[in-house]
């Protein structure tokens, strides 16, 4: 943004509200059948990010069903047979989830 456009300090938080896309977060669910490679993918995919610089947060479908469902429905947030509310909080942590 030009400097003539705007006061420094409006531009500031215009920067931070809409970051460039390459820290932007992103959600990259996998699907499909057991033993389809879900979790291989999202290995692989990890490492890819990683060794680019990028966040990355990796939940597996089994891991998520088994501790933290029930952890977040023992609080009263979700019940335990489904992912209600995930999709939104990873996309804001900058996640690649594998289900």
């Amino acid at each position: 943004m030009p400097d003539w456009f705007t006061r420094p300090e409006v531009a500031e938080i215009l920067a931070e509200s809409n970051p460039p896309r390459h820290r932007q977060g992103v959600c990259i669910w996998f699907t499909g059948l057991s033993g389809a490679g879900k979790s291989t993918t999202a290995d692989i995919l990890t490492m890819l990010l990683l060794e680019q610089g990028r966040q990355v947060s990796v939940l597996d479908g089994d891991v998520v069903r088994t501790h933290l469902s029930k952890a977040w429905a023992s609080a009263g947030k979700i019940e335990t047979s489904t992912f209600g509310g995930l999709d939104t909080w990873l996309q804001r942590s900058c996640a690649t989830a594998v289900s």
